[in-house]
């Protein structure tokens, strides 16, 4: 692993009205260059739990597919730019 981390792009639409914000990915979800991979998070079982019955999904591409539904947005904070504020 390099010394500088780089995340990867958030999960998000037009349609997001709920954003979980994310500090910089840790090593095994840079390796899989997915959110929240290491196997023994629960971010996906609980996602699971609130948005589809429980049901936990494996694949990667369905559960962003579930958030997007559901229209939450997992975002690492390294990718957020706050707007300019300007003093007058």
């Amino acid at each position: 692993m390099s010394d500088i981390c780089k995340c990867f792009a958030p999960v998000e639409n037009a349609g997001c009205t709920i954003l979980i914000l994310g500090s910089m990915p840790g090593e095994r979800s840079l390796e899989l260059q997915q959110y929240y991979g290491h196997k023994n998070n629960r971010f996906w079982r609980l996602m699971a739990e609130i948005f589809n019955n429980g049901e936990m999904l494996d694949d990667y591409e369905e559960r962003k597919a579930l958030l997007l539904r559901s229209n939450v947005a997992p975002v690492s904070y390294t990718h957020l730019t706050l707007p300019t504020i300007r003093l007058v």
